[in-house]
């Protein structure tokens, strides 16, 4: 999921939120860019005059581990 960039963290006017959302930090809120993209995102932060919506992906900067069982290991055939 790569790197958490700053780039993909907007702080947007209050007023460009519905006053009808009850906002809470992790709230999901979609975001309309400039180019007309719709980007998803959480809000991590907001007062009376901004809020701050974070589009990068849940586990970007996350380490993940994972655990595989190896069933079969196929042989590649001889090239003839």
């Amino acid at each position: 999921y790569g790197l958490r960039k700053e780039k993909f963290i907007y702080s947007v006017d209050r007023s460009q939120v519905s006053n009808r959302i009850r906002l809470y930090e992790g709230y999901p809120l979609k975001r309309k860019k400039k180019n007309g993209q719709v980007v998803k995102g959480l809000v991590t932060s907001f007062d009376d005059h901004t809020v701050v919506i974070d589009c990068n992906h849940p586990f970007a900067g996350e380490e993940l581990k994972f655990e595989a069982d190896i069933h079969k290991i196929n042989r590649p055939k001889a090239i003839q």
